[in-house]
């Protein structure tokens, strides 16, 4: 009788479509999944946390998975999910209320000032994750070149600014003032754009597109 009600609970809360987490699994693990994707060829968790812009470690957490675990084609990866239910406190269990504190009067207060609000600078992208980037931005055939040439041009740290006069930036080292009438045509509106590691992977296949050969680079 006991195995029986178990079970029948279990097909309920699996049909109900809710993520049952193992003991010690993240808390995220326990929330109802809304939103499914299905895995396809060369995906990884990284690249799926890109496409849906949530972190690696939230995709990682919705899934119960770690970076290790492999995603085969046609995986149903969890990318978005409700928060699950919290537990209300009956009323007659509530603490009683405390008396509010003393406030001070309006005029000693001093004026209020907005604090400022900071922005902090995104965390350039890693070396795994800018040749991850170039994969998927450069065509099969141009890819290992291109790994060759950022490499060369810049230890694919995307946030790299040299040559004369910090002429040319990012990943491929490109010189914003030669490229800068058509670059916006790629997203490109201020040389600091060419900062971001897939922005600077586009616009170095464009110029590689313009030219019809690796001279850009040297080669």
């Amino acid at each position: 009788m006991r195995n029986a009600l178990c079970g029948s609970l279990l097909a309920a809360v699996l049909s109900a479509g809710v993520v049952v987490a193992p003991a010690g699994a993240s808390a995220a693990a326990a929330e109802t999944c809304t939103r499914t994707h299905t895995a396809r060829r060369g995906e990884s968790w990284w690249t799926i946390s890109r496409r849906y812009r949530i972190t690696l470690r939230r995709i990682l957490d919705l899934n119960n998975a770690r970076t290790s675990t492999k995603i085969l084609i046609g995986d149903q990866v969890c990318v978005r999910a409700a928060p699950a239910p919290t537990t209300t406190v009956p009323p007659d269990t509530l603490p009683p209320a405390t008396a509010a504190p003393t406030t001070v009067p309006p005029d000693t207060l001093p004026p209020a000032t907005a604090a400022p609000t900071t922005v902090p600078a995104p965390a350039p992208a890693s070396a795994q994750a800018v040749i991850q980037i170039i994969r998927e931005e450069w065509p099969d055939h141009l890819e290992e070149k291109a790994l060759q040439v950022a490499w060369r041009e810049s230890n694919y740290k995307p946030r790299v600014v040299g040559g004369t006069r910090n002429c040319c930036w990012g990943l491929f080292q490109i010189y914003y003032e030669v490229h800068k009438s058509w670059l916006p045509t790629v997203g490109v509106n201020a040389p600091e754009d060419l900062l971001d590691a897939r922005t600077n992977a586009r616009a170095a296949y464009r110029i590689y597109q313009r030219s019809g050969s690796w001279r850009p680079w040297g080669g």
